[in-house]
């Protein structure tokens, strides 16, 4: 990717388990935490960088998008599993298309993203099954798909929203069905980690 994706530079700090990952994406810097019980992808630990790759290939591969972390369950990460499609998975990403940051506050991007986030959503591949309507917050614009793989089905949310205005997602894909069997469970949860990004920054 070219442009501004070459100055976005991750740092993970050493704090107990789940760290915070400390980057930067043009000139700001950004604070994120990953959802309970989850840890964020080692870039220096050989096996989880290859997952962090294979994951940022598939994602990056529009040029809209550039993956910032990726975090998974901390055993999973531990034991430097691969993911295998019944592991629950979520990605940070930076939206390339708007540049470094975005001029505007963030309910009027919301504003901007909603009427044409179902579409974007569906681009992404991420699932078959989509909800009717959009989840919105003060904090963010959500939708929730249906993804199935090996038989197994799962329910995968994609958010958006900007901290310190730079235009970031969220996408996590929920694997385990007893856990997570509907989509407002999906979105209360993708309301939490959005706010706790927020908190971190603001």
């Amino acid at each position: 990717m070219t442009g501004t994706a070459a100055f976005a530079q991750a740092q993970t700090k050493a704090y107990d388990v789940p760290h915070t990952l400390s980057l930067t994406v043009g000139e700001t810097n950004l604070q994120f935490a990953p959802p309970e019980k989850m840890c964020f992808l080692d870039r220096t630990a050989v096996a989880q960088n290859s997952v962090y790759l294979m994951l940022s290939g598939a994602v990056e591969k529009n040029q809209d998008e550039m993956v910032l972390a990726v975090f998974m369950p901390c055993d999973n990460v531990s034991a430097m599993d691969t993911p295998d499609g019944q592991t629950d998975l979520g990605f940070i990403a930076w939206n390339a298309q708007t540049g470094d940051s975005t001029r505007l506050n963030r309910q009027d991007y919301l504003d901007m993203r909603e009427a044409s986030f179902p579409a974007y959503a569906r681009s992404r591949n991420l699932g078959s099954a989509v909800d009717k309507a959009v989840h919105r917050t003060p904090y963010d614009v959500a939708l929730a798909l249906t993804d199935e793989e090996n038989g197994r089905k799962s329910i995968v949310v994609i958010a958006t929203t900007t901290l310190r205005h730079v235009p970031v997602e969220i996408t996590v894909r929920y694997a385990d069905n007893e856990k997570m069997n509907n989509f407002q469970q999906a979105y209360a949860e993708m309301d939490k980690i959005i706010e706790q990004q927020i908190k971190l920054n603001e």
